[in-house]
């Protein structure tokens, strides 16, 4: 079934970016070509969001590693009037809140940097998803970002899009010093990988659309050998009935494949509520969230299912 990639025009391709062979013996080139480098925004939750365009009107699309499809806000869909299509209900998802995502909307035009595509389909999220921001037009997902390699610089904010490397262990472009690489896997869409917290080897989800870093409280339980410290722990206040069910605790590592985090943050929150939002048959057991993926520098490499890291500010 053709879907919006089949409509994609690459209008240019901009820089190409050589690294060069790991040893005298390997004599073939390594190159990719980068298709745009944008500039990070971020929303009102600390989320990267990147400027693209809809039917000639700009948007800011949050860039989210842990969606499932792209979306468009219900307000974004209503104010540039498009066309829409209800979903039939086994094609329907939920979003981050446990609400059904009903309808879906075609974008006759849309582009982000020098990629543009015409009849592109988007899920519509619903009117008052908890999954965007304000500030947020839409999502960008892994439907789309999965068809090429993607870069977070957090620490020049910028976000490149890259074809697909085809440099395996040869990636990390950015820097002459040692760097780190994380397989994972795919459940259709979303970054599955392992790690190890506080002892504790852990199924960990790549998320950019996740605020904090975090998991349940059946998992915290799990992983905690001891009851918790609670100089660690710190309330959280949420405007929901049960807030003095959520907190922050502060573990004392996160081994990412042997780059170690000192003192990793995670938000704990009620099992109950993964199964009201339908993400506990869907989602690992923890969640690396902003809070976390902001210390580093990212390269997912799609095609070849590694994410490539240094410290944010490594050269």
């Amino acid at each position: 079934m053709c879907r919006w990639r089949c409509s994609v025009v690459l209008l240019a391709i901009g820089l190409t970016l050589g690294v060069p062979p790991a040893n005298g013996d390997d004599p073939k080139p390594c190159q990719r070509y980068r298709l745009a480098s944008l500039d990070i925004v971020y929303d009102a939750g600390g989320r990267p969001t990147v400027e693209a365009t809809v039917n000639g009107t700009k948007v800011h699309m949050l860039v989210d590693t842990g969606a499932i499809d792209s979306e468009l806000s219900f307000a974004t869909v209503q104010r540039l009037k498009l066309r829409t299509e209800r979903l039939e209900m086994d094609a329907r998802v939920y979003d981050a809140g446990g609400v059904p995502i009903i309808s879906r909307a075609t974008a006759d035009t849309f582009s982000i940097g020098v990629m543009s595509g015409t009849n592109w389909p988007f899920l519509v999220s619903p009117e008052h998803s908890v999954a965007l921001a304000e500030d947020d037009d839409g999502v960008l997902g892994p439907d789309i970002l999965a068809q090429y390699d993607v870069e977070f610089d957090f620490g020049a904010n910028k976000i490149n899009i890259f074809t697909h490397d085809e440099c395996p262990g040869r990636v990390a472009y950015w820097t002459q010093q040692p760097f780190g690489t994380l397989p994972f896997d795919m459940d259709g869409y979303h970054m599955l990988a392992r790690a190890t917290l506080d002892g504790e080897s852990v199924d960990v989800m790549i998320d950019t659309g996740a605020s904090v870093s975090n998991m349940t409280d059946k998992t915290a339980h799990e992983i905690m050998s001891t009851k918790p410290d609670p100089a660690r722990m710190k309330q959280v206040e949420f405007d929901v009935g049960d807030s003095e069910s959520h907190y922050l605790y502060q573990f004392k590592m996160l081994d990412l494949n042997g780059l170690k985090i000192e003192n990793p943050e995670f938000l704990i929150y009620p099992e109950r509520n993964a199964a009201i939002a339908n993400l506990s048959n869907r989602r690992p057991t923890v969640v690396l969230g902003l809070s976390t993926l902001r210390q580093l520098h990212l390269y997912i490499a799609y095609r070849e299912k590694v994410m490539y890291f240094t410290p944010a500010g490594a050269h």
